[in-house]
């Protein structure tokens, strides 16, 4: 697929490899008009043209412009029978194509009498034929031989919510979300789960050559899990792995605690008795004295816990769903 710039956003138009070079010489327009109504309508599919049973296929809801500037919007899902087009023998091949109509709705009577319509409701008008005419975009070959449809080859692809999604959310892309719940299949919480790479191929790539932790052997990956204990995000440093999961911890630090130099003394009260006479040597004469003794002191260490406490240490928080991107 070519590599689509901003330009492509502001066109106004249908970007097909059929007009992708030539588009560059049309004027830009304003990118977020059309972004936002696209966006604004929360279509997950653009116009794509898939198989529903042997004789008939289904057109995806879709939102486009084309070179006009009129407006392609089909808003549910759209069922074509070809039981009209099934060769008799051998095989045909016919083509899928779409116009942009405006249907009629709220129906009102004007002062003579006749009906008129209030409001003009943008669509498109699908139709399949051998050759199609210029005023239809062709989204689709199919191919038919005399037992219904044997393949479907996309035409073009055209630039609606599932490029623009891709462009601004690539696979892998992690989303903080206040819901309990992925907005999509192509999103998923993040909790550690395993998935398989068959249905996953592009996060599987991602992870393989970026974040190899993930990959658990080689049929299968793992999402990052922030649900086991209730993880937030952080920057890795340079030079340091994704998803390099760090427990709680309190920095290592020291208190000082100051004690003034200082002594106790204690004094000995005068005694008054008797006893023998004499003097051994190593005692003092028995009789009145004082005597003062200084004595330094230890420090002691204790713990005390600090009231209001819990179990981790944590500013204030609100709790929400991180989501990714996979597919």
């Amino acid at each position: 697929m070519a590599n689509l710039t901003k330009h492509h956003y502001y066109k106004g138009e249908i970007v097909s490899p059929e007009n992708l070079n030539e588009s560059f010489s049309y004027p830009d327009k304003i990118r977020n008009s059309i972004v936002s109504e696209i966006l604004g309508h929360g279509i997950i599919h653009g116009f794509e043209v898939v198989k529903s049973s042997s004789m008939e296929v289904k057109v995806k809801p879709g939102l486009a412009y084309n070179r006009s500037g009129e407006r392609l919007f089909l808003d549910k899902e759209k069922s074509v029978n070809l039981n009209d087009y099934l060769p008799t023998a051998n095989t045909q091949t016919v083509s899928l194509g779409i116009k942009p109509v405006y249907l009629k709705t709220n129906p009102a009577t004007n002062t003579e009498g006749k009906t008129v319509y209030t409001t003009w409701i943008p669509s498109v008008s699908v139709s399949v034929s051998s050759q199609l005419s210029s005023e239809y975009f062709v989204l689709a070959s199919i191919h038919m031989d005399p037992q219904g449809i044997v393949s479907i080859t996309p035409a073009s692809r055209i630039f609606t919510l599932p490029l623009i999604d891709d462009i601004c959310n690539p696979v892998g892309t992690v989303k903080a979300m206040m819901r309990k719940n992925p907005p999509s299949s192509s999103w998923l919480l993040m909790d550690g789960r395993q998935l398989p790479k068959e249905k996953y191929p592009e996060l599987y790539a991602l992870f393989s050559e970026e974040i190899p932790s993930l990959i658990v052997n080689d049929t299968t990956l793992k999402l990052p899990d922030m649900t086991d204990r209730g993880r937030f995000l952080r920057q890795a440093p340079a030079g340091t792995d994704i998803n390099v999961m760090q427990d709680c911890k309190v920095q290592n630090h020291a208190h000082d605690l100051t004690i003034g130099s200082h002594s106790h003394g204690i004094t000995d009260f005068p005694r008054y008795g008797s006893a023998y006479y004499g003097k051994l040597n190593g005692f003092r004469e028995y009789g009145q004295y004082k005597q003062t003794e200084s004595v330094d002191l230890g420090t002691k260490r204790s713990s005390y816990p600090v009231e209001g406490g819990a179990e981790e240490t944590r500013p204030y928080s609100l709790t929400i769903n991180y989501f990714i991107k996979v597919r």
